[in-house]
């Protein structure tokens, strides 16, 4: 991917512990609470005392603090119970905002999200070459109209952007429609530096499979999962990972990318590669048009019905191999699909995995992502929230 930093640190200082122990659990467990809040919709102070197990007067301390600070929304009493009435918490949207960007071969797409996920504004940027020099000053100039036209949004409440990098693989550049000229100069810029030198809040780059699990894990199917393995169906397969609640970028931010795994295990010779078998790119346009609109009754057409189960079992036998190595119970499915055709792979997938997983200690779930074509601009969008309010300690505390 381009660059070679995840973020700048010194940005982040403010919100950052500052090495303790002390100080990391302080962090650690206002980011729980918040996360607990964002899970369950409300919740009172008891309620949160029970479920972390913190002193009484640790919670009070923090719930107020973050009340104080806007984060935390005071509910109505709730009666009708023995003693004093307890009083619910809940996320309040305007405590904080985000901003995600998205590239692919037509352009850039942005946004700008509030806590609870809704988008608030949106931006398309068609650019045509996709050169660095034209997104960065595109990206620039669209993300100071955007903030121009809600200047109730104070800075300190930016969390910051997200960027959904497409920027991984091989055959990113043909993805992305690049000559080799301009895909050289992609691979000496840092994009993630060079528009993060234009504003005072952080910004993140992550593959784009991977914020797109975040942004499930955050606001979607994947909410309240501890562990799951993201699918995304589009030009290429993207994957992101999700272990004991915590999105895993992996060591070189690629966890969870499976495209380019082998999808099967031929006699002899070289496997083809799920991004082969089940990405959009390796269907004719006529075929592939069809599976981005299609309806209740055309996906059951003999060409779409014919590519949804070769498909969902060249994903199937690659994500056979993920549940044995990492123990997970779910998968979430999505896709630049139309949602027919995203649940048509979800059906048929669980049948193909229903037998092997029968004896799993826990059930297993094949579910179907809410985003569809926003996943990667809005899991751009879902990272500066998790890094800054979220429990994940993987990012939270990253370097």
């Amino acid at each position: 991917m381009t660059g070679s930093s995840y973020y700048n640190v010194e940005k982040a200082a403010a919100w950052r512990s500052g090495g303790s122990t002390q100080a990391e659990a302080r962090v650690y467990n206002e980011r729980l609470i918040l996360s607990l809040i964002r899970l369950h919709g409300e919740l009172s102070k008891v309620e949160l005392t029970h479920l972390t197990g913190l002193a009484p007067q640790t919670i009070t301390s923090i719930v107020n603090g973050a009340a104080a600070n806007e984060l935390l929304l005071r509910g109505k009493p709730r009666r009708g119970g023995v003693g004093q009435p307890s009083v619910p918490y809940e996320l309040n949207a305007s405590g904080a905002w985000s901003l995600g960007l998205s590239l692919d071969a037509k352009g850039c797409d942005l946004v700008l999200i509030d806590f609870l996920g809704n988008v608030v504004d949106r931006a398309t940027l068609p650019l045509s070459p996709l050169s660095p020099e034209a997104v960065v000053r595109g990206v620039v100039a669209a993300i100071e109209s955007m903030l121009s036209r809600h200047p109730r949004i104070a800075t300190a409440r930016i969390a910051g952007l997200g960027i959904a990098s497409p920027f991984h693989g091989t055959g990113w550049a043909a993805r992305l429609g690049l000559v080799r000229d301009i895909a050289d100069l992609w691979t000496t810029v840092d994009l993630r530096a060079e528009i993060d030198a234009h504003f005072d809040w952080p910004v993140y780059l992550l593959a784009d499979g991977t914020v797109a699990a975040g942004a499930e894990l955050t606001f979607g199917a994947g909410l309240g999962r501890s562990d799951f393995l993201y699918v995304h169906i589009g030009g290429s397969i993207s994957g992101g990972l999700v272990l004991d609640h915590h999105l895993h970028a992996g060591r070189n931010g690629l966890a969870g990318m499976i495209g380019e795994l082998a999808a099967v295990v031929p006699p002899a010779g070289d496997a083809p590669t799920l991004n082969e078998m089940a990405s959009l790119n390796a269907v004719p346009p006529q075929l592939r048009d069809a599976l981005l609109i299609a309806a209740a009754g055309e996906i059951e057409q003999p060409g779409p019905a014919q590519w949804v189960e070769t498909a969902a079992a060249a994903i199937t036998a690659t994500v056979r191999q993920a549940i044995g190595m990492l123990d997970i119970d779910t998968i979430v499915i999505d896709g630049d699909v139309s949602v027919v055709t995203r649940k048509a792979i979800a059906r048929s997938m669980r049948r193909n995995l229903a037998q092997s997983t029968a004896a799993r200690p826990e059930p297993f779930a094949v579910l179907e992502g809410r985003f569809g074509r926003d996943a990667f601009v809005l899991g751009g969008a879902a990272v500066p929230l998790i890094v800054r309010y979220s429990s994940d300690k993987d990012l939270l505390f990253k370097e």
